[in-house]
Parts: C-alpha cells; sequence; structure tokens
C-alpha cells in the first residue's frame, strides 16, 4: 500500500480530465489516495484502495502513447459501481 507516485498522478490526472465533468472531482482527493501495484508483470497497473468488494463498473478514460522503448501502452482508468476510482490498467 503506497500513494501514488508524482508520475502516475500526472497521468491519472490527465486520464481524469479527459473522462468528462461528472469524474473531475476525484481530482482534489489522488494525493490523499493510496494504491497497490498489480502483478501485471511490471506493466505499471494500479488499484486503488480500498479493495474490499468492489466491483470494476466500467472504463472512464483511455490513452495510448509509445514508451521510451517505442513499445505501444494503452491505459485505462476504470471506476466501480460506486463511482470510485478502481484501477489504473496498462497494457
Amino acid at each position: 500500500m503506497r500513494k501514488l507516485r508524482a508520475e502516475e498522478l500526472q497521468v491519472v490526472q490527465a486520464l481524469l480530465l479527459s473522462a468528462g465533468d461528472e469524474y473531475r472531482s476525484h481530482l482534489k482527493k489522488l494525493k490523499a489516495l493510496f494504491v497497490e501495484d498489480l502483478n501485471d508483470g511490471g506493466m505499471g497497473s494500479l488499484r486503488f484502495l480500498p479493495k474490499d468488494k468492489r466491483i470494476r463498473f466500467q472504463t472512464i478514460a483511455e490513452a495510448e502513447f509509445l514508451d521510451k522503448d517505442h513499445v505501444s501502452v494503452f491505459l485505462c482508468l476504470d471506476v466501480d459501481v460506486n463511482g470510485a476510482l478502481f484501477e489504473l490498467g496498462s497494457f
């Protein structure tokens, strides 16, 4: 369990800004949130805590970019059924 790193914070902020007005309220809370790294082979996926019996509901933002090795990386930001941040997936 840890706080978002500076570069992760910037990515999540950018995704939230592209997600629409209904999700911008999460921007104020990002620095206080805790995450855990997911076992994804080092891709950088995160789960927002708490991780109790929440259910992924929908993807609210997506982005694609080339990493430093010029490999395409796809990101998706998901919320749970209550609209809380659930996961940042990296593929």
